[in-house]
């Protein structure tokens, strides 16, 4: 006696499809191509388009010889605190980095007691990497501190 197994395929069938129509109702839907936005959310992340801030041009650049005699606030007035400052004897030295520099500036006390940039050099910003010199680096740093770039140490 044959056996007819098209009724149970017909039901094993519905019953796939029910459960199928269920787990389609609990997943979020899709964005349309037409709805491009600029954030997506999803269950378990936020996904942002980020754009850079225009790049401003500083009003005025320090030439080298401008910073020589420049006290603290003065300096400081032109390039934000600096990454690192040390004391070496009776110097005391502020850095700055900019992507392809570091600038160092070295204060020492003049007749009245007061700090004052007495010195400028530079180098390359890795290892092994030439400065592309004492202007070029402070033209850097100076872009840096007006467009609010993090200097960094």
């Amino acid at each position: 006696m044959a056996r007819n197994t098209a009724i149970p395929k017909a039901l094993m069938l519905a019953a796939l499809l029910a459960l199928a129509a269920c787990d389609a109702a609990n997943m979020p839907s899709p964005i349309p191509a037409n709805r491009v936005g600029t954030s997506v959310s999803t269950p378990t992340n936020t996904i942002e388009s980020v754009t850079a801030a225009p790049q401003v041009e500083p009003d005025y650049i320090p030439r080298t010889e401008d910073l020589i005699g420049l006290g603290e606030a003065e300096t400081a007035g032109y390039f934000g605190e600096p990454s690192l400052r040390r004391t070496d004897q009776d110097a005391q030295i502020w850095q700055y980095q900019a992507d392809e520099c570091v600038l160092f500036l070295f204060f020492y006390l003049d007749e009245d007691e007061t700090p004052r940039v007495s010195y400028i050099t530079s180098s390359g910003a890795r290892s092994g990497q030439a400065s592309p010199g004492d202007q070029a680096c402070i033209d850097a740093v100076t872009r840096l501190a007006v467009n609010g770039g993090a200097v960094t140490g």
